[in-house]
């Protein structure tokens, strides 16, 4: 990471760390078991919220990659810009796939960046691992629910497997506590649970 501390500039990236595996694809598994210079690490910046002091998460992301373009056009090769892929989603997830690559994620080009937020500007669509999973309970919380609680069909009996926190927009999340509230009932021990088993 030496060549980023290098890199001279007075900007607010976001990105993220990427290992590469032998085949020259992303994988957080082989990132987790690196060891320290072991594996070269590269960042892959994929927006940036300030450049010069002036604050850029109001604009478009079609400025703020423009702008990101501009900074990183002389940067070293371990700090890499993300590519913009151009096609119909389905063509790109099914590229993805045939790539054996995690997912993707997708955002609308004219969106303002939102830290923390779910607002449907931005959707992560992963192409591995492919699950059905039951809501079988939720932990109450501040916009309904804190967390959903889900689980797997093993031999007829229903296995807790995770709590789920994130990925709701608002709208969403008051569909669904809605529909879950209309669930419950006094016989179905399930939709009454409140903490996961432990």
């Amino acid at each position: 990471m030496e060549a980023l501390a290098s890199f001279k500039g007075d900007f607010d990236l976001d990105g993220e760390l990427v290992v590469l595996d032998l085949e020259g694809r992303p994988s957080f598994q082989v990132l987790q078991c690196a060891t320290s210079g072991s594996l070269p690490t590269y960042s892959y910046a994929f927006d940036v919220l300030s450049n010069k002091g002036e604050l850029l998460v109001d604009g478009p992301l079609s400025e703020r990659r423009a702008v990101l373009e501009s900074l990183l056009a002389g940067a070293p090769q371990a700090l890499r810009i993300s590519s913009l892929l151009q096609a119909p989603a389905g063509q790109i997830l099914q590229a993805v796939r045939q790539l054996g690559l995690e997912g993707i994620v997708g955002k609308r080009i004219d969106s303002v960046y939102e830290p923390g937020e779910r607002s449907g500007a931005w959707i992560k669509l992963r192409a591995n691992l492919e699950q059905e999973f039951v809501i079988g309970g939720y932990i109450p919380g501040a916009r309904g629910f804190d967390a959903l609680l889900v689980g797997i069909y093993e031999k007829k009996e229903l296995v807790f497997v995770a709590k789920v926190k994130n990925g709701f927009v608002p709208r969403i999340r008051d569909d669904l506590f809605a529909a879950l509230k209309a669930l419950q009932t006094a016989q179905c021990k399930l939709l009454q649970v409140t903490q996961p088993p432990a």
